[in-house]
């Protein structure tokens, strides 16, 4: 079996896609930042994939799947090697809880595992979210690949773990005890900022944690059974047998 394709949804804000880390350009032109003089990913530059997205884990513990997170920066470009990766999960257990671009060199990936084991959330979708020092995107107006003072960007809030999270992209606000990654606000000529918090950005363009929330189900081996209707006469469609479907 191969991979199933990365989930790219930013966590608080508007879905990205794979393609803008490959050179397609949906919302913004491609640029280079000076934010430290470096190149870091923008938050529309990271991917994330599991190997399965569904695990027999909600009744056993030991079930595991590979989860893969995909960076690049605003041209397309590999991050640098030794880019940290944290994550985190509503349920079972991250191994290792961090790991770092470089394991093949320029790839711009890196590879954890997810286990299943205690805590589990009482529904089985479990959210993982991924986040890595970054920078905000931004539109350069005047294509000088800088950003400056007066220049639209996306002011992004800290990121947070969304929780209550049933169905892919369709991130629910914050819930005050949902896990969230501090960070204060970003240094400015342009502005003062202002501490962030999950539901309000800083007010100045500067550092962000790129972040990227997806869901692994831990699934049950229950038997669901039940006898087809037919739709039409509202009566058992074939007799007396049963159909039994796993879930899972």
């Amino acid at each position: 079996m191969g991979r199933f394709p990365c989930r790219c949804f930013l966590v608080p804000f508007r879905p990205v896609y794979c393609e803008r880390r490959l050179g397609f350009q949906p919302a913004y032109p491609n640029r280079f930042s000076n934010f430290d003089h470096c190149i870091r990913a923008p938050c529309a530059g990271a991917c994330q994939s599991f190997y399965w997205e569904k695990l027999s884990g909600f009744n056993f513990d030991g079930s595991e799947t590979t989860v893969t997170l995909s960076l690049a920066d605003r041209q397309g470009n590999p991050v640098p090697d030794g880019t940290a990766v944290n994550f985190v999960t509503e349920g079972g257990v991250m191994i290792p809880p961090v790991c770092t671009t470089g394991g093949v060199a320029g790839n711009s990936q890196c590879n954890v595992k997810i286990r299943t084991q205690n805590p589990r959330p009482v529904n089985g979708l479990v959210t993982i979210l991924a986040y890595a020092a970054g920078e905000e995107d931004f539109v350069d107006a005047n294509f000088n690949n800088v950003f400056d003072c007066g220049e639209a960007y996306t002011d992004l809030g800290i990121a947070y773990r969304d929780d209550t999270a049933t169905v892919l992209g369709a991130v629910n606000a914050f819930v005050t005890g949902e896990f969230s990654v501090p960070r204060s606000a970003s240094a400015s000529a342009c502005a003062t900022g202002v501490t962030p918090s999950p539901t309000v950005g800083d007010g100045v363009w500067g550092a962000a944690d790129v972040r990227m929330q997806t869901i692994v189900v831990f699934s049950t081996d229950d038997l669901n059974k039940y006898r087809p209707l037919n739709p039409v006469f509202g009566s058992a469609q074939w007799g007396g047998s049963v159909v039994a479907s796993q879930i899972g």
